[in-house]
């Protein structure tokens, strides 16, 4: 009886929330509280909305330094306690249950302002991120100059841009097969060799994309085992397929397309089909090389440079 009490309270609660205003100052208080916001007896009452697909939730560790994100359960009590697990372990602290459910529980612009604090505090220019200590996630030693934005997941990583895994699932978990750049939305992306334009497309996970093709020999064919570049989650795209393009002509804009983009952090994803892309960097292996206007480049289009400007800072990161 006191079980179903509770359900119909906070099914109650649930209505007042979905009008709109109510529902930020409820998951906002209980992030702010001092005690991690862990009544086990509601947690368990929210099995009761499994039916309504209240299946996902989001976890903010008690110092802000971290966050724990749950999604894909059949339970909803499974998913709160995952994302709870999933942030203390990264953390090593107490975490908060800051969001359950769908999104017309939590306020999305709350939950994008946790997840900026999230962030580790690392460089815009001249650095890689790294989440939670992890290590060098490949075997090629990298050198960015201090104006070259910053990787902010690289290749291989088993974390996205914001430090979450990239599947819960340790059995099946992708590794990232290219690097993400940090950068204004809008931002100008380049050409990283000159070559011929195979895909400009839009799909649903990597949105407005743009694949490269760079021959070993300037004027040849395509071949079969060119190498590929490739460009990611863009706002515009500037080419077509069939296009020759120049090194470092402008093809399109970083932009947060497709269902893969992460919209509070911009960013361009960029990689060469089946290979390091850091293994093709123009001055060498592992060494990042800024396009320059008017400077002399080798004519072989198989050695990469950025492709984003350098020396440009960022406006209104959060």
């Amino acid at each position: 009886m006191f079980r179903t009490i509770s359900a119909l309270a906070f099914c109650g609660l649930l209505l007042c929330l979905s009008s709109g205003r109510g529902e930020a100052d409820f998951f906002s208080q209980s992030l702010a509280a001092s005690a991690p916001f862990r009544d086990s007896r509601l947690l368990g009452d929210l099995d009761v909305y499994a039916r309504l697909d209240f299946k996902k939730a989001f976890a903010v560790s008690a110092t802000r330094s971290s966050w724990g994100w749950s999604y894909g359960y059949r339970n909803q009590n499974a998913a709160n306690r995952a994302a709870l697990r999933h942030c203390e372990r990264n953390s090593g602290t107490e975490c908060l249950l800051y969001a359950v459910g769908d999104s017309q529980v939590w306020d999305r612009a709350e939950v994008a302002a946790a997840r900026a604090r999230a962030l580790p505090a690392a460089a815009e220019q001249g650095s890689v991120w790294r989440y939670y200590g992890e290590e060098r996630t490949h075997d090629v030693p990298l050198v960015l100059p201090s104006d070259a934005p910053s990787i902010i997941s690289d290749y291989q990583s088993e974390r996205g841009v914001l430090g979450g895994l990239r599947s819960m699932n340790t059995a099946i978990r992708p590794r990232h097969t290219g690097i993400d750049i940090l950068a204004k939305a809008g931002a100008p992306v380049l050409a990283a060799a000159d070559g011929i334009v195979r895909v400009a497309d839009f799909r649903r996970v990597a949105g407005y994309r743009i694949n490269i093709v760079h021959q070993d020999k300037p004027g040849g064919p395509p071949e079969k085992d060119s190498l590929v570049t490739v460009y990611l989650h863009l706002e515009e795209v500037f080419v077509a397929p069939g296009e020759r393009v120049k090194r470092g002509q402008r093809i399109g804009t970083v932009g947060t397309s497709g269902k893969g983009a992460v919209p509070e952090l911009p960013h361009l994803h960029f990689g060469t089909l089946r290979s390091n892309p850091h293994l093709h960097g123009h001055d060498g292996p592992g060494r990042v090389t800024c396009f320059v206007p008017g400077r002399r480049y080798a004519k072989d289009q198989t050695a990469l440079t950025y492709p984003l400007a350098c020396g440009t800072r960022l406006a209104g990161r959060p």
